[in-house]
């Protein structure tokens, strides 16, 4: 039997502690993750220059919202883009599937 690909991940998360738990959660065998930030448009930026596989990206940020993020950012399609809502807030997710997320968590 063949062992599983490893995937790549990139988190993009304005709060230290959501990137820390995201990061103990993700990190294992399949999964690596190799790089994280706390903003949204440039560092989407930089996370697409290592091409990850997965890029968890935070939609509430104080700079610059995780949907405005999604929106702006070139390449998406070459990664699958999953949100992180740290709230019960529904608008935010209504307004985030449109654009393209793979899924919201």
């Amino acid at each position: 039997m063949s062992e599983p690909a490893s995937m790549s991940v990139f988190i993009i998360d304005d709060n230290e502690t959501t990137r820390a738990i995201l990061r103990m959660i993700i990190q294992g065998e399949i999964y690596h993750v190799i790089g994280k930030a706390n903003d949204g448009i440039s560092d989407m930026a930089r996370a697409q220059k290592l091409h990850p596989d997965i890029v968890c990206l935070d939609i509430d940020m104080p700079d610059s919202s995780g949907l405005d993020t999604l929106s702006t950012s070139t390449n998406v399609a070459q990664c699958r883009v999953l949100m992180v809502v740290g709230n019960n807030c529904r608008g935010a997710v209504v307004t985030a599937i449109p654009r393209g997320p793979a899924g919201l968590f």
